[in-house]
This record gives C-alpha cells, sequence and structure tokens, in this order.
C-alpha cells in the first residue's frame, strides 16, 4: 500500500471525539516535517497501517540519502524502528547505535508481535555491537526526541550515494517523470508534481539557484508539463543530481 505520507493524510480521516487525535497529527506532523522534510529532505512515505486506541495510524517507510532504510511506527506508547543499512562502516558497536539512545533490542530481541502493522520480513534481530557484519536489525526508542538523534547519527553514519548522468537526457527524464506520476497517483490523489519533486521542484525555484543563474522567468507550474519540467532539470547539473536522489528515493521498494 506503499503511498506518499502527504497523500496517505490528505485522505485519513480521525473522529473529533477521538482522545488521541491530537497525538495521533502531532506524529504523522513530526515525521512528515521534522523527519523528512527538514532533518533528512527524503520522501516520507506510509507503507502499511496499525492501530492504537482506536486510530489508525501509518507504518512509515523512508531511505536516507546514504542509502539507509529505515521503517517504523509510533502506537503512543513507543517506536518500533527496523534499519537497513548498506554497509557497516566500522567494528564499533557504539559507531552505529549509541546505546542509551534505545529502551529494547539491543543484544536482545523484540518479540515480532510487538512492531503492529509490520510485515514479517520488516522486523529484524536486535541490534549487535559485537557482530561486524550484521546490517539489519530492529530496535524500540522511547521517544519523539531520541527517535530524531538516531536518524540524525544515522543520517551522518554513511557518504551520500552519488549519481552518475551518463543517460539522463531529456528524454529519460521525462520518461522517469510521467513513470513516477503515474504510479503515485498525481492530481488523482490530491498531490501534485511539486510535492512529489518537492526537493527538485524547490531548488529550481529558489531565489539564491535562480538568482545565480540569471533566471527571471517563473517556474511555479512548470511540474504540470513533464517535457518542459524535464527540459530544465536536464539543464543545470546541480538539479539534474537533485532529480536522480529523488528518483532513487521514490522508486525505493519496503
Amino acid at each position: 500500500m506503499k503511498q506518499l505520507l502527504l497523500s496517505w493524510l490528505r485522505n485519513d480521516e480521525v473522529d473529533d471525539k477521538m482522545i488521541y487525535k491530537n497525538a495521533a497529527e502531532r506524529q504523522e506532523i513530526f515525521v512528515r516535517d521534522d523527519v523528512g522534510a527538514s532533518l533528512l529532505k527524503v520522501p516520507v512515505f506510509a507503507i502499511s497501517e496499525h492501530r492504537s486506541k482506536s486510530i489508525t495510524l501509518p507504518v512509515y517507510g523512508f531511505t536516507m540519502r546514504n542509502g539507509i532504510k529505515v521503517i517504523c511506527r509510533d502506537n503512543f506508547y513507543d517506536w518500533k524502528v527496523s534499519v537497513q543499512l548498506r554497509y557497516r562502516p566500522t567494528d564499533g558497536g557504539i559507531a552505529i547505535m549509541p546505546k542509551d539512545l534505545v529502551s529494547d533490542g539491543y543484544g536482545k530481541d523484540i518479540t515480532t508481535c510487538y512492531f503492529e502493522g509490520f510485515k514479517n520480513e520488516w522486523v529484524f534481530p536486535a541490534f549487535d555491537p559485537y557482530d561486524a557484519k550484521q546490517l539489519n536489525f530492529s530496535i524500540e526508542i522511547g521517544d519523539d526526541y531520541r527517535l530524531y538523534a538516531l536518524l540524525h547519527h544515522l543520517k551522518n553514519l554513511l557518504p551520500n550515494r552519488y549519481f552518475h548522468f551518463d543517460n539522463a537526457n531529456v528524454n529519460y527524464v521525462e520518461k522517469s517523470i510521467n513513470e513516477l506520476y503515474k504510479k503515485f497517483n498525481v492530481d488523482g490523489d490530491n498531490l501534485d508534481g511539486g510535492e512529489l519533486f518537492f526537493e527538485t521542484y524547490h531548488h529550481l525555484n529558489d531565489y539564491d539557484f535562480r538568482k545565480e543563474h540569471n533566471i527571471e522567468e517563473s517556474f511555479w507550474d512548470i511540474y504540470k508539463n513533464a517535457e518542459a519540467f524535464a527540459e530544465q532539470i536536464v539543464k543545470y547539473p546541480e538539479i539534474l543530481e537533485e532529480f536522480l536522489m529523488e528518483k532513487y528515493l521514490l522508486e525505493m521498494e519496503y
């Protein structure tokens, strides 16, 4: 059921009578804005659902720019978090996972039933600081502050992915835009192309970028025309690099 969290929120309604309505909205906005848009600058997806306090909540999935994949959920008590590393940068466990951020799952597995909304394949063994080959682990985090600190730590753990421009001509970019518009039901799910390719679109319209390149024309509606959008993306290497990163992040499967 993978869909952009923004789309999920626009189609989700919680009855005003629900005591935990505000807590649910705060959680979802925290992940969408503080984690996805601000800290990591990546799209966040609702990849499954679970229920707590009679409220349907998303299971969140996102991939960092360094390729680290995260699946997590909050049931108003704690966060369950599964992490998938591309590789281990060091044998030292503390360099991968600071122990004081973890309330459970450090050296001892968490029972699968506590990962509400997770598929079985999303639940991994506990983090083992002595296993230099371990790439996937599942842990418990006690609150938003510690989750944010963990994600900040993981964000800086590996270098960001880099994408070559060899085949990225206008036709390739236009085709990619149209395919992803279709995949994420752009327009049909109250989602527009500027929201799907958020970083690419806003970089193209950034004041400093436009000033640097002496751009006077407006690009505010350019996402509505895939060909015109692609032409501007390919024209500027830094915009093309951002587009290829977002394409990679949007195509990631969970």
